[in-house]
């Protein structure tokens, strides 16, 4: 059986650890964790990955791993990199990275053998998540499918150009925490117009979401056909959807393109940190 590393075991890591050991993926056996003393205590004290092995030596994990998540952040990568540069084997090893603004050719400065960059989103444990990824050149069709086949019990795997990164963050990996950003402003909106219970805003408004999707989904019909399916001329729906309609875009320009900037910006961070190494 192959050996699984991980270097770093946050939120991200963590969450794809236990949906790939809950649905034996991997066994318990197959996994090595190299994480700080701090947490490497921590995850030995809890119940969560009993049986992995579990050390806080980053040369000691990627030597032993067939296959070697890169589960730290961004700017923490080149550091990383050039750590374990020294025993890691492109002949034998696969590194996947599920680190942000990460581009392949970063990693290529330290590593030249099979790399893939992918990033899941934190509702990948649930198996609903979308994973986009891309690989090098050195990636065969074998090692494709076997990443990729791997990667599916997060959800749909959606191959895409590196180019297309920063806009997938945003409708993938970041629109979680900003959809619910965006219910819970709605909510409380309820609340000081209305009076409603909060309680009562969250219950009907998580409920509505949950039907909203499931119809959009099964139904296979778009965003805006369901916004006029609701919205009757004259009525409520279409009194609300006139303000958002005109005041919502700007706000959703200036976040994406923020969101943008910000990436740009850890990538430039990046290649400065590399410079350094």
């Amino acid at each position: 059986m192959k050996k699984i590393g991980f270097i770093g075991c946050g939120h991200m890591a963590s969450s794809m650890l236990n949906t790939f050991l809950s649905q034996q993926i991997f066994q318990p056996s197959q996994i090595i964790i190299s994480e700080t003393p701090e947490r490497a205590s921590q995850i030995r004290n809890s119940a969560e990955f009993q049986g992995c092995s579990i050390v806080s030596d980053n040369k000691l994990a990627a030597s032993n791993s067939d296959i070697l998540f890169l589960c730290v952040k961004p700017l923490a990568v080149p550091e990383v990199i050039n750590e374990i540069k020294g025993v890691l084997n492109a002949k034998k090893q696969h590194l996947v990275s599920i680190a942000a603004c990460v581009e392949i050719a970063a990693i290529e400065k330290f590593f030249k053998g099979r790399i893939t960059r992918t990033l899941p989103t934190v509702i990948s444990e649930s198996g609903n998540g979308t994973t986009f990824i891309t690989h090098n050149k050195s990636v065969c069709m074998a090692s494709v499918i076997e990443i990729e086949n791997i990667l599916k019990s997060l959800g749909d795997v959606v191959p895409i150009s590196e180019n297309d990164y920063a806009s997938a963050v945003n409708i993938t990996s970041s629109a979680p925490g900003i959809l619910a950003a965006i219910f819970d402003n709605y909510s409380h909106s309820a609340i000081r117009n209305t009076g409603i219970p909060k309680e009562v805003s969250d219950r009907l408004l998580l409920r509505t979401i949950f039907g909203t999707i499931k119809m959009l989904w099964e139904n296979n019909i778009s965003f805006r056909e369901l916004t006029d399916k609701v919205a009757t001329k004259g009525g409520i729906t279409e009194a609300s959807l006139n303000i958002i309609d005109v005041q919502l875009p700007p706000v959703f320009d200036s976040a994406v393109a923020n969101a943008i900037a910000k990436d740009s910006e850890i990538k430039t961070l990046i290649s400065e940190k590399i410079k350094t190494l």
